[in-house]
């Protein structure tokens, strides 16, 4: 293992997994130290190859860049780069890679094909929202990720779909959003989010059924199930073998990514968090941005301004020309509860634009959250 300092204030360092070559190179000043940004690659790298017991890599480079303000990634060919901000901490960096990396076999090596498929769309509740679950799952289990860490980022995945104004939105609406150039990111977020749940809720049934299964056996399985078909399957494939499995995945599509049906919490929950974890309902205050977002966007005039609301108290009114929002996607990695949401808009066509500014939040709701029970909290 070998690390050294290369141009542009980066540094480098190359470990081996079963004799195949894996480079990180750090370029950035981060507030993690950088023999731990490569000690966490290390083993995210090492960990989900053993889980496949996948070693076909003849190398591999994992770069991370400084970028201000933003958590991103993307996942190409033996290569994997992401862009993060430089107060990311180690939770939120290992989350990143772990999530990207794990693409390296859901979709790359595991892709179901759909004939009527739309940019990917149809199956990404499975590719990113199972990812997303996995992501978190594999950490928790190597003790990457604490109890407490896991439960807060499922949590947060049942605020945002819960509290999304598209959480019961169609698949036939979502393609219909595509073709008229109207999509924008908490359409793709929807997807994370409803696969994540969807996740968690197989994971259950598995685990509390009389064969005792887990998720991670059954795409572990798929996986090899569809090396055999050189790394795609059909949509009807996938539903057989998930109905041999135990799992109704040709159901619940119809329902939830489909349908648009919301996705409960799982009566009983996976074994592996049931000891510790517990349902429990808590105050939360429902994002509203008072005025109907998604008509906004998708015809570039503000519209659904409610009367006395805060968009309306703040100068928002129907009407008024679209021209950018900040901070207005729940669930977006730069989103925050306690900043301002900035919608810039004009008047007509000649006028100067003018930001308003509120706090988008409004009463407090019951909704159903994890937490650890009392007797687990107290044995800590």
């Amino acid at each position: 293992m070998i690390s050294s300092r290369i141009g542009g204030g980066g540094e480098h360092y190359t470990f081996n997994v079963k004799e195949k070559p894996v480079l990180v190179v750090v370029k950035g000043n981060f507030g993690i130290a950088s023999q731990d940004i490569f000690n966490g690659v290390e083993k995210i790298v090492t960990l989900q190859r053993d889980w496949f017991g996948d070693y076909e890599y003849p190398f591999y480079r994992v770069v991370i860049n400084e970028r201000k303000e933003i958590i991103a990634g993307t996942a190409v060919k033996n290569q994997f780069v992401c862009f993060v901000k430089a107060d990311i901490d180690a939770d939120e960096l290992n989350i990143i890679l772990s999530h990207e990396m794990f693409h390296n076999w859901l979709p790359e090596k595991i892709k179901i094909t759909h004939t009527a498929d739309y940019y990917g769309t149809i199956y990404e509740w499975f590719t990113e929202g199972f990812t997303t679950y996995f992501a978190k799952k594999i950490l928790l289990e190597a003790g990457l990720l604490s109890i407490e860490k896991y439960i807060e980022l499922i949590n947060k995945e049942i605020q945002n779909i819960g509290d999304s104004q598209l959480k019961n939105v169609t698949s036939a609406e979502i393609i219909a959003t595509i073709k008229e150039g109207k999509f924008y990111s908490e359409y793709k977020k929807l997807a994370y989010w409803r696969g994540a749940l969807i996740a968690l809720k197989w994971e259950a049934e598995l685990q509390n059924s009389k064969e005792k299964e887990s998720l991670s056996g059954f795409i572990k399985a798929l996986y090899r199930f569809a090396q055999n078909k050189g790394g795609k399957i059909s949509e009807q494939e996938f539903h057989l073998f998930s109905e041999e499995f135990g799992i109704h995945a040709a159901a619940d599509f119809e329902k939830y990514i489909v349908g648009g049906a919301s996705i409960l919490l799982p009566h009983s929950l996976p074994l592996e968090v049931s000891e510790s974890v517990e349902i429990a309902e808590i105050d939360f205050h429902v994002f509203d941005p008072g005025f109907d977002l998604i008509t906004t966007k998708k015809t570039s005039l503000i519209s659904g301004v409610a009367k006395n609301g805060k968009a309306y108290n703040a100068g928002l009114r129907d009407g008024m020309k679209f021209v950018r929002s900040e901070n207005s996607t729940r669930g977006d990695f730069g989103w925050n509860e306690d900043r301002l949401l900035k919608v810039t808009v004009k008047e007509n066509e000649t006028e100067a634009e003018i930001t308003v500014a509120f706090i988008p939040l409004d009463s407090l709701v019951k909704i159903q959250q994890l937490s650890l029970k009392t007797v687990f909290t107290r044995m800590q």
